[in-house]
């Protein structure tokens, strides 16, 4: 009799999705599954053939499953009618007072349900797992000593997964309702602009040899070598791999890259905010309360796209510019993250290493 076969389709920014992934299969295997493994940035045909039951996993960003994810999974094919899957959402665990504090998923589960749902598939399993939170973008890895506690409380979640995955257990883990709803529109924002955003907020250093770990490693190839320094491009993950994986620690966020796409646009969008209500509420002076109310919100909504537009093409075009005078390049390379750790999960190493 053939073994019956599982695929786990899973993103991984710097391992811990991946090993988390390797926990799952080792348990599927030792069940007598035949597992196979699709690591979701590489590029290639899927597995041929019918799986009995398919995981996918992914790690949360900004309260949502990567963006390249989402797309991988609203692109799949529909498999056979009530094909078994599972979700794993795997977040960010920090440490608090001695105690291991879990990272939250948000709606990121509910959200790849809903599109694995409307393929076809029979979703009976979602859980969180939390690992070590890689965010060296923003703060600080925790320590050796923090992350071993970590990994030994992901452990033991990884492996009550795999345990219910094989008893085939139903069980939807998640937030509550308002909280789902608040954290999709969190999500929704994140995908379509803060992940951007945050690509733009990185710098090589002088240290930067202009080895290309980056730009062979980026899992949405939105990395390239302007000259000897590598730019980021606008499809950024926010999965803070390259700032972990470089060889040199070159990767940074630039202070004032922060500044200007942080507090400085912030304060210039709630001025343009406060001018479209004050010259535009008497213009409307005849409308209701709420068609008045309506049109404010509107015309805000509409002033903030065009402003994030504009943000992410003729002020990175500016700020592009000026980063590459030799003379302001040092202000460009101020950073906070300098002397951060980095963090890369057990076992997961550069492509490029094979």
């Amino acid at each position: 009799m053939d073994p019956k076969r599982a695929l786990i389709h899973y993103f991984t920014g710097t391992g811990n999705t991946g090993h988390a992934v390797q926990r799952v299969a080792d348990e599927l295997a030792r069940a007598g599954y035949a597992v196979t493994q699709y690591r979701v940035e590489r590029k290639g045909a899927l597995p041929a053939g019918a799986f009995d039951l398919h995981l996918f996993a992914f790690p949360v960003y900004g309260f949502s499953a990567p963006a390249l994810f989402l797309q991988y999974v609203r692109e799949l094919p529909a498999p056979p009618a009530g094909t078994a899957a599972a979700i794993l959402s795997v977040n960010g665990a920090t440490m608090a007072g001695g105690n291991v504090m879990p990272g939250c998923s948000g709606g990121s589960m509910e959200t790849v349900a809903r599109a694995l749902q409307g393929k076809g598939y029979d979703v009976f399993l979602t859980a969180a797992v939390s690992y070590p939170a890689n965010w060296t973008q923003m703060m600080n890895p925790a320590g050796a000593a923090d992350q071993q506690l970590i990994f030994a409380q992901a452990a033991a979640e990884v492996a009550a997964f795999a345990a219910k995955l094989l008893r085939h257990h139903s069980g939807r883990g998640g937030s509550g309702r308002m909280s789902s709803l608040v954290a999709g529109v969190v999500a929704f924002v994140f995908r379509l602009y803060g992940r951007r955003v945050l690509g733009k907020l990185y710098v090589a250093d002088r240290r930067c040899t202009a080895c290309g770990q980056c730009v062979r490693n980026c899992p949405a190839g939105t990395i390239r070598m302007g000259g000897a320094r590598p730019v980021w491009r606008g499809n950024c993950q926010a999965c803070n791999r390259c700032i972990n994986l470089c060889p040199t620690q070159a990767i940074q966020t630039s202070v004032v890259r922060l500044l200007v796409h942080g507090p400085i646009l912030a304060l210039a969008e709630v001025v343009l905010a406060v001018l479209v209500v004050v010259y535009g509420w008497p213009l409307t002076s005849g409308w209701s309360p709420a068609a008045r109310a309506a049109a404010a919100v509107a015309a805000i909504g509409v002033l903030l796209v065009v402003v994030s537009l504009l943000q992410l093409t003729l002020l990175e075009g500016v700020l592009g510019w000026l980063e590459r005078r030799s003379w302001l390049r040092p202000l460009f390379e101020m950073s906070f993250t300098r002397r951060f750790r980095r963090y890369l999960a057990p076992g997961f190493g550069p492509l490029s290493d094979g």
